[in-house]
This record gives C-alpha cells, sequence and structure tokens, in this order.
C-alpha cells in the first residue's frame, strides 16, 4: 500500500468517526475534548517522539512518529480543515 494511501485512510476513518459518533471511540472521545485534550496529546507524542529519536530506538521510533501524525490528523477536525 502506497503512504498516501494510508494518509488517506486514516482520514476517512477520522472523518467516520467523527460523522458517527460510536461510544468507544478514541476518536470522538479527543474530539469532544476539544483543543485542549488533542493540543495535550500532540504535545505529548511529539515529546515522546523526540525522546525516542535520542534515544535510536527504530522500533520506538516508528511508533512515535505514528501516534504523533494520527493525533495531528485529528486535531483539524475540530474545525472541518481538510487534510
Amino acid at each position: 500500500m502506497r503512504r498516501e494511501d494510508v494518509l488517506s485512510r486514516l482520514v476517512d476513518l477520522i472523518d467516520e468517526r467523527k460523522r458517527l459518533r460510536p461510544a468507544d471511540s478514541y476518536v470522538v472521545n479527543l474530539l469532544d475534548g476539544g483543543v485542549d485534550a488533542i493540543g495535550a496529546k500532540v504535545r505529548e507524542e511529539a515529546l515522546e517522539l523526540i525522546e525516542a529519536v535520542g534515544k535510536k530506538d527504530a522500533d520506538h521510533t516508528a511508533h512515535e512518529a505514528a501516534a504523533l501524525l494520527f493525533h495531528a490528523c485529528v486535531s483539524p477536525r475540530l474545525s472541518l480543515i481538510p487534510i
């Protein structure tokens, strides 16, 4: 699968969760928490990514980069900004 496809699928999934609002959805919980909740997660994941890079831990770095990307994709959905 191409990288572009992965990002597109992620954004589509985030939009679907926002639209359908499943009760157990982490995306819904983040969106309901607003800017403060999503901002806190973006900051947390960014710091964890920096730490992983500093430790030269490839697996941990990949995990934290994915987490940061996910939260960065959720945040603009508060304002319906297209990604």
